[in-house]
């Protein structure tokens, strides 16, 4: 039987304070789920490790417009623009990488 894993964002992470203070919780959701404005980060860590998703992260444009998956991510939230996190300080950025690249799963 094929078992459903269930991902779980660590709240309690300084990672998650920086997805709270950043606003990402408006479109992915408070429990990294996603919502009607954006896709849940649950598979995130199949498709990243942490430089690729730095680079998306700082670009997203130029990542999407690279990737036919992401192209067409980005078709179901058509008026939704991910916005660049190319401010982010090394110590913030390095918080959210591991707060979305190892939830707990089960």
């Amino acid at each position: 039987a094929n078992q459903a894993v269930t991902v779980q964002f660590d709240d309690t992470s300084a990672g998650y304070q920086v997805y709270r203070s950043r606003g990402c919780v408006t479109c992915h959701g408070p429990d990294g789920m996603g919502s009607r404005m954006g896709p849940s980060l649950a598979d995130a860590r199949l498709f990243y490790d942490r430089d690729s998703l730095t680079r998306y992260l700082k670009d997203p444009e130029k990542a999407i417009a690279d990737d036919p998956r992401l192209l067409e991510m980005q078709s179901q939230f058509p008026r939704i623009q991910m916005p660049a996190a190319d401010d982010l300080p090394r110590e913030e950025l390095d918080a959210l990488l591991t707060f979305i690249l190892e939830p707990t799963v089960r």
